[in-house]
């Protein structure tokens, strides 16, 4: 079983990781993986980074490679936001005397993402 079936299997079982499932569309699972048509070698480079023991097969590989995708695609996200709020004048202004001020800020904000 070659690199392109795992990364098949890998890619049927992204419901397995909770943070990826729901940001993968079902059109992206109908891509058909061609290793060949990857100029910059990623069969070789998958065989590699399993034959170092980082892990023990290339379905991990891959499902790895789709978290970092999924957590690069929620920052980009996330900046984009915040960019549109600094565009809307949706911020706070903090001075160097006001670092208590800033710190309590964000943790109430984190209080107020955790319930």
């Amino acid at each position: 079983m070659g690199v392109g079936s795992d990364v098949a299997i890998a890619m049927a079982l992204v419901g397995y990781f909770p943070t990826i499932g729901p940001m993968v569309e079902s059109s992206m699972l109908e891509v058909p993986y061609d290793p060949g048509s990857h100029p910059c070698g990623i069969e070789s480079f998958v065989q590699g980074v399993v034959a170092s023991g980082s892990y023990h097969n290339p379905a991990e590989v891959v499902g790895e490679a789709l978290r970092l995708l999924a957590r690069r695609e929620q920052l980009l996200h996330d900046v984009k936001a915040g960019v549109e709020q600094l565009e809307r004048g949706e911020y706070t202004e903090y001075g160097v005397d006001s670092q208590q001020e800033f710190l309590a800020d964000i943790r109430t904000e984190e209080q107020s993402r955790s319930r």
